[in-house]
């Protein structure tokens, strides 16, 4: 075995033959993966606003610092036209690369093509969401370039690693903060005992930082003041830390070790689409009928689908719900076989009598929260004890190491919160490449009893990991055989495509109403404001937002953003404001000035439901102007 490693090891070729292909493999897969939500266009909007009215963050609009990821998306909707398609390829491309990065790291750490294979598939496959695309690359790109400083001293590379600090940090900057604590990780371990080298490097390093920084310094100082910049990151910074905080850590619900199952173990998710006239007596009956638990509803109410798991999955039970005139559509069955389309891995889960009852989202979501904060624990006390026990590591492999575990470490304290299934994938890559590496040092354990028990120990974690992966990011829902053909991907081409926004591509149906009054009842040059947090109703409309797209939740109740978002009142023509009446009171609470403004200068036209039944919209009319007509889909004065 080790005389084909060294083989393979030998024959770089191979290992560029498989980059590329991992990273060909890892762009269609994110192309036809691709989902947009709401967060998204949290920079999208952002940057059409930059893109059509010239307007720049933090100086026009409150931001929280995604500077140059709404530039980027700025620049792709200037040479895309008012469409999606480049956002759709940029991020894309962004993921792949970042694969292809855990690929060949993971691959340098374990020389074994297997695991870094295995690594990378699962960071791909843990399906990050595709507004974090700069994570997926530049966690690994950071690592990548820290790693170039261990293998080359030459100061030189400081300045590369520097600028790919700068260049992440512009995208999200606590990134660059990561990248920034890695970098001096591996200086201070790589001149460990030469400290005057040390901080000569790390002063060097600092100035580079510096000194690439200064351009994007000075414009923000020009555009609207550095101050007033930093003062708009870290006030959202800390609200959204406060709104997504994990308070205690995430607790598995085992109960029996063996058994039979129960109703409670988990079952593929079935998709109900219910008749028009089903109502919810009617529901909870039919329900019951089919045994049919744990009903959600999927997407809005509209739509009348509900999400269930299915306890009886017989072809009886099936055939009569699909022949039921109640149920309008169903999706998780196959309709020809009349068996539910479930994976192995969640027939697994349902049927297993080990640990019966425990396979369920919340331990899935509980095992990959604990796996990714034990993964650079146990790093670190195999580290340590090799290096006390002189293990044949140069401080190069000590350096590498150790600025992965203080990636890893950094990223579990700031990044891993709630939901947890949204923050797995975008901070997949450098858990992935230390996995790699605890997973090599394990098969060179001497003893082959002890190899080979640590081994069925790593398969049956990665077996698990497969299956919380499986759960958490709903694999039956997103990597069905028609998402991942080639027709699935010409088809999102040609939605993305389209200048004016094409429907399809709604992360919320149920604001299509709303995205239709406002292009009927406004006029281009008009202004919208929403005080909830739902930024692609500003691209869709194609009508610039007032102040922010991220006025919700309270990040930006302090007066001195109020004062501004009155203030963008003023300057712009805003002939209506949209509220959710169940939320106007709270919102008037938190956001006093601006709910003050409001009172004196707008009046309510009434409410409506904008085409969407479970929907309450109160729409506010600025008290100058006149109406010209009235909007007959909803009886609401249009502009």
């Amino acid at each position: 075995m080790m005389r084909t490693l060294v083989r393979a090891v030998r024959r770089p070729w191979l290992q560029t033959a498989l980059a590329v292909g991992v990273g060909l493999a890892a762009l269609f897969f994110c192309l036809a993966t691709f989902v947009l939500t709401n967060d998204q266009f949290g920079r999208i909007s952002p940057a059409r606003q930059i893109a059509q009215y010239g307007e720049l963050p933090f100086r026009d609009f409150l931001d929280p610092g995604y500077f140059l990821t709404e530039f980027s998306s700025a620049a792709l909707l200037r040479v895309f036209g008012d469409s999606l398609l480049g956002e759709w390829l940029f991020t894309s491309a962004f993921m792949a690369t970042g694969t292809v990065l855990v690929f060949l790291l993971a691959f340098r750490v374990s020389q074994s093509y297997s695991i870094a294979l295995g690594v990378a598939a699962l960071a791909l496959l843990s399906l990050p969401r595709a507004y974090d695309y700069d994570k997926v690359l530049f966690y690994p790109l950071g690592v990548f370039l820290c790693w170039r400083y261990t293998d080359r001293h030459d100061p030189r590379v400081l300045w590369t690693l520097a600028a790919g600090l700068v260049l992440s940090a512009l995208f999200r900057y606590d990134t660059g903060v990561y990248i920034g604590c890695a970098a001096l990780t591996v200086i201070a371990i790589t001149h460990a005992g030469d400290w005057r080298t040390a901080m000569r490097r790390s002063a060097l390093f600092a100035i580079a930082v510096l000194c690439l920084s200064l351009p994007f310094l000075a414009f923000l100082e020009y555009s609207g003041g550095l101050l007033n910049a930093v003062d708009q990151m870290v006030t959202y910074g800390k609200r959204e830390t406060e709104r997504t905080r994990i308070s205690a850590p995430l607790r598995f619900s085992i109960g029996r070790l063996v058994g039979f199952p129960s109703i409670e173990t988990t079952a593929t998710p079935i998709l109900v689409r219910w008749a028009a006239s089903v109502d919810e007596p009617t529901r909870l009956a039919l329900e019951s009928r089919y045994r049919l638990r744990d009903g959600t509803r999927d997407g809005e109410e509209v739509n009348r689908t509900w999400s269930y798991r299915a306890e009886n999955t017989s072809v009886e039970s099936l055939r009569e719900l699909l022949q039921d005139r109640h149920v309008e559509d169903t999706h998780g069955i196959d309709r020809q076989k009349l068996v539910s389309t479930e994976s192995f891995l969640t027939r697994f889960g349902r049927n297993t009598p080990i640990l019966p009852g425990s396979w369920t989202f919340d331990n899935a979501d509980a095992f990959l929260y604990h796996l990714l904060r034990l993964v650079p624990l146990l790093a670190s006390g195999i580290l340590l004890v090799g290096v006390a026990s002189g293990a044949p590591w140069s401080r190069a492999d000590v350096a590498r190491i150790a600025s992965l575990i203080v990636t890893c470490v950094l990223l579990n304290v700031f990044i891993l919160r709630d939901p947890v299934d949204a923050r797995v994938g975008g901070m997949a890559g450098p858990a992935a490449i230390l996995s790699a590496w605890i997973a090599r040092r394990a098969w060179d354990v001497r003893s082959a009893f002890a190899r080979y028990g640590l081994a069925l120990i790593i398969a049956t974690i990665v077996f698990v990991t497969v299956w919380s992966l499986s759960t958490a990011t709903e694999w039956d829902k997103r990597l069905t055989a028609e998402t991942l053909s080639p027709a699935h991907v010409r088809g999102l081409a040609s939605t993305f495509a389209q200048s004016r926004p094409n429907p399809l591509a709604f992360p919320n149906r149920h604001l299509i109403g709303i995205t239709n009054y406002l292009l009927e009842c406004t006029s281009l040059k008009d202004r919208v404001f929403a005080p909830w947090f739902i930024p692609e109703l500003y691209f869709f409309s194609q009508r610039g937002f007032v102040a922010s797209v991220a006025t919700f939740d309270g990040h930006w109740s302090e007066p001195r953003f109020q004062e501004r978002i009155v203030n963008a009142f003023v300057s712009h023509s805003v002939p209506v404001v949209i509220i959710e009446t169940t939320r106007h009171n709270g919102f008037v609470e938190q956001y006093s000035l601006l709910g003050q403004y409001l009172s004196e200068h707008y009046r309510s036209a009434g409410t409506t439901d904008f085409g969407n039944p479970g929907g309450n919209y109160t729409l506010l009319v600025d008290k100058n102007r006149a109406p010209i007509r009235t909007h007959p889909a909803t009886g609401m004065p249009c502009f």
